[in-house]
C-alpha cells in the first residue's frame, strides 16, 4: 500500500473523491518492479530516500502536496511508501468503478456507490412523482389527435399524456403565451438518458474494440444531428407544437432533403434544425418520468427507433471545423497545438536542418521575401492514435522559428486534405 501526493491540481474533484474514501492506494499506474520489493522487515537495496516533506505515510491534503510541475515523475514510491499520482487518474478510476457497477448491478447500485464517494446522487423517486402529477394538470385534448397518432408511433401508451404534450410543445409556444410549459426540461433529462443507454449498448456490443473507437462511435451517435434525422426518419416532426414560421420552413426544407437522400452521406452537409433534435430527446425524457425511471422500457421503446445505430465499420466522423490560422510568427503552431490538445492527439515531433550556400537564395513569401545566405527546413511527425503517423517537410525559411511555423501549416493542409478538419475562413 502507498499513499499519493498529486500531479496536477486542476482536477478538484479526484480530491475530493480520494479524500472521502481510501481507495487511492489500490491504484495501480505502473508496472510492477521486482528489483524493489521486499519482504515486511527487510531493507531495499535499491533504496529511494523520502524527500516529499511528509514524515507519516499518509499525505494530507495541502497544497504543498499537490503540483503541476512536469518533471515529476508519477508512479514511483519512495522508501516512506510515497508517490505522485495523475490527478486524472484518480478521476479516471472513480467513473470507470461507477460504471463497473452500472453495468453489472444497474442504475440502484451505480447510484450506491456515488453516495460511497460521497457523490450528492440521491434517487428520490418523489421528484418523480411530482414531475407525474404536475404534468396531469397539462389538458391534451385539444391535440388529443397527435398524442395518439405519436404514441402509435412510439409504440408506448403514456398513463400522463400531459409528459407527452409537454415533450413536444415547442419555447414558442410559451413565449406568445399558446402555453404555460415547453420541452426545455425534459430535453435535458432526455439528452443524458440517451447518451446512458447508447453508451451502455455500444460497450456491450462492440467489447472487441479499444475505448477511442467507443468514443468515436458514441460522439457518432448521441448528437442533435443523428437524432434530428431520427424525428424525420419516424415522422415525429408534424407532431413538433411551435409559433415559428422560420422554423416551419427550417423543418420542411430538411425534412424534404432527407426523404430525397436517404443514403446518409449524402445529406451530411443539410444541417437539421436544431428543435427536431430536442424533439427526440424530450419524448426520451418523458417517457423515463412516465416509467418512473425504468431505463430497460425507456430502451425498449426507443432502439428500434434509433437503429440502425452506427457500427465500427460503418464510423465515418464529420471533419473538425477550425479556427482561422493566424499567420503571424507562432500562428500556425499554436492553431496545430491547439487541435492537438482538443483531440487529445500527442504533441507533434519537429527536427529541423540548416543549409548555408554561397550564393543568396530567395526565401519567403510575398513581400517577405529576401536574398538569405542560411536558411532552415523543418519536418514535422504527427502520430494520431488508431490512424498512424504523418511526416511532411515545410518550406525553407530564413530562420528556424518560421521553418517550424512553415511545417506546421503544411501538416494542417495535409489534415485538411485528408479530411481530418476543415479550416475557418479569415
Amino acid at each position: 500500500m502507498s499513499d499519493i501526493l498529486f500531479k496536477d491540481s486542476k482536477q478538484g474533484n479526484a480530491r475530493r473523491f480520494q479524500g472521502a474514501r481510501p481507495y487511492k492506494e489500490y491504484i495501480r499506474d505502473s508496472a510492477f518492479d521486482p528489483r524493489r520489493w521486499v519482504a515486511p522487515g527487510q531493507r531495499s537495496i535499491r533504496p529511494v530516500p523520502c524527500s516529499c516533506g511528509v514524515c507519516t505515510r499518509q499525505v494530507p491534503l495541502e497544497s504543498n502536496f499537490l503540483t503541476e510541475d512536469k518533471e515529476v515523475v508519477v508512479g514511483k514510491c519512495c522508501d516512506m511508501g510515497h508517490r505522485w499520482m495523475g490527478s486524472k487518474t484518480i478521476a479516471d478510476c472513480v467513473e470507470a468503478l461507477i460504471g463497473a457497477y452500472y453495468i453489472e448491478g444497474g442504475l440502484v447500485a451505480a447510484l450506491h456507490l456515488m453516495k460511497w464517494f460521497s457523490i450528492d446522487a440521491e434517487l428520490d423517486h418523489s421528484l418523480v412523482d411530482e414531475a407525474i402529477k404536475s404534468a396531469s394538470l397539462f389538458s391534451y385534448i385539444p391535440k388529443a389527435n397527435h398524442i395518439d397518432n405519436l404514441e402509435a408511433k412510439l409504440g408506448y401508451q403514456f398513463s400522463n399524456k400531459g409528459l407527452l404534450l409537454e415533450a413536444i410543445t415547442h419555447a414558442s409556444e410559451q413565449e406568445v403565451g399558446a402555453a404555460g410549459y415547453c420541452y426545455q426540461r425534459l430535453e435535458f433529462l432526455g439528452d443524458s438518458v440517451l447518451d446512458v443507454l447508447i453508451t451502455r449498448h455500444l460497450y456491450q456490443s462492440h467489447a472487441e474494440i479499444d475505448p477511442g473507437e467507443l468514443t468515436d462511435l458514441r460522439s457518432a451517435s448521441v448528437n442533435n444531428e443523428n437524432f434530428a434525422r431520427v424525428a424525420v426518419r419516424q415522422n415525429f416532426h408534424p407532431h413538433l407544437q411551435h409559433c415559428s414560421r422560420l422554423l416551419y420552413s427550417q423543418i420542411e426544407e430538411y425534412s424534404k432533403s432527407v426523404a430525397n437522400t436517404p443514403n446518409s452521406k449524402s445529406f451530411r452537409s443539410a444541417k437539421g434544425p436544431k428543435a427536431l433534435g430536442d424533439l427526440v430527446e424530450s419524448i426520451a425524457g418523458a417517457t423515463l418520468i412516465d416509467t418512473k425511471l425504468d431505463l430497460e422500457a425507456v430502451w425498449r421503446i426507443f432502439k428500434p427507433l434509433l437503429s440502425p445505430l452506427v457500427t465500427p465499420d460503418k464510423l465515418e466522423l464529420s471533419p473538425l471545423l477550425v479556427a482561422p490560422i493566424k499567420m503571424q510568427k507562432g500562428g500556425p503552431r499554436t492553431s496545430l497545438f491547439e487541435l492537438c490538445k482538443k483531440l487529445q492527439w500527442p504533441m507533434p515531433t519537429f527536427t529541423s536542418a540548416e543549409y548555408k550556400s554561397r550564393c543568396p537564395v530567395e526565401i519567403g513569401e510575398g513581400s517577405e521575401r529576401r536574398p538569405v545566405f542560411i536558411s532552415f527546413a523543418s519536418n514535422i511527425t504527427l502520430h494520431i492514435p488508431h490512424y498512424g503517423e504523418i511526416e511532411i517537410t515545410g518550406d525553407q525559411r530564413a530562420d528556424k522559428k518560421s521553418s517550424l511555423d512553415s511545417a506546421a501549416l503544411m501538416m494542417l493542409y495535409e489534415l485538411e486534405k485528408r479530411g481530418m478538419l476543415v479550416i475557418g475562413n479569415t
